[in-house]
């Protein structure tokens, strides 16, 4: 069976684009195809921001997100595949999707990770601020 992981960055980076929000995702450098400048790594992850004003030829297929970005006066390109995405999130309040990066399966697919403890994952941005990403489970209570 084919991953969603596509579908579900699709649908938060619209959102983002829709509501005027900055959408920005976490990358695991570590994964097979990534090309990124790897001076602004920190610890295995990257932080980068793909709205439409901080990227140029910007596109997002079921198999990566390319584009073109400006990192310290110098156009990259960047290509990241699908499943190095760690999380897509808005950058004004935190809300978005991350993903759990174990691949149980062994086929190359990934989830919404349900097995991920209850509460928050810091993210560091490029301004120094952190951004608490909520990665509560939702629970879900039958009442008769």
């Amino acid at each position: 069976m084919s991953t969603n992981k596509y579908y579900l960055v699709k649908a938060i980076y619209d959102w983002c684009q829709d509501s005027g929000l900055t959408p920005q995702i976490v990358v695991d450098v570590g994964f097979y195809g990534v090309k990124i400048p790897k001076n602004h790594v920190h610890e295995g992850t990257m932080v980068l921001n793909i709205s439409a004003k901080a990227t140029k030829n910007f596109t997002l297929t079921c198999d990566q997100v390319a584009f073109y970005a400006n990192f310290n006066q110098k156009i990259e390109n960047i290509v990241i595949p699908i499943d190095a995405i760690c999380a897509i999130y808005a950058l004004e309040n935190g809300e978005g999707i991350t993903f759990d990066m174990d691949d149980d399966e062994g086929d190359g697919s990934s989830s919404v990770s349900p097995g991920l403890d209850h509460g928050m994952m810091a993210v560091s941005c490029s301004d120094n601020d952190d951004i608490m990403i909520n990665k509560q489970v939702p629970v879900l209570t039958i009442i008769k």
